[in-house]
């Protein structure tokens, strides 16, 4: 059933998607994070995926400990809630990416990048990614 429902996200129009992206910018911090997290925790109600995550949180923290589970019960969550986020990151392509990334990076060492500019010498920059992806 699921599998179903995600086949028709395709019919989605743009203007739809590309709205939504937007609206959920617009949101203060703690709403975007509390809406993400209700995106994944429907997710994780469905059951979607659920025995992959199951089974590949028993490999990476076996054991029958009360402690192993405990920890595998807190990831299996987190795990969804992440997946929400995640979404939400993706659609922000479709619009405020640039925005968003203004207000969540900080650059730090401008000053080497102008010198070595100012030299003629190149540069290697390094950045971390976004979500899983």
């Amino acid at each position: 059933m699921v599998s179903n429902a995600l086949g028709r996200l395709t019919v989605i129009p743009l203007w739809l998607l590309w709205s939504l992206s937007w609206m959920h910018y617009a949101l203060p911090v703690f709403a975007r994070e509390a809406l993400a997290r209700g995106w994944g925790s429907l997710w994780r109600v469905l059951g979607v995926r659920a025995r992959v995550v199951e089974q590949n949180l028993r490999i990476a923290y076996g054991g029958d400990s009360d402690e192993s589970g405990k920890t595998r019960r807190h990831l299996y969550r987190e795990s969804y809630a992440s997946f929400g986020r995640l979404v939400f990151e993706i659609l922000y392509l479709l619009g405020p990416m640039k925005r968003f990334v203004r207000r969540s990076t900080v650059l730090e060492g401008v000053e080497y990048w102008q010198e070595a500019k100012r030299q003629g010498r190149g540069v290697l920059f390094l950045s971390s990614h976004v979500g899983n992806w």
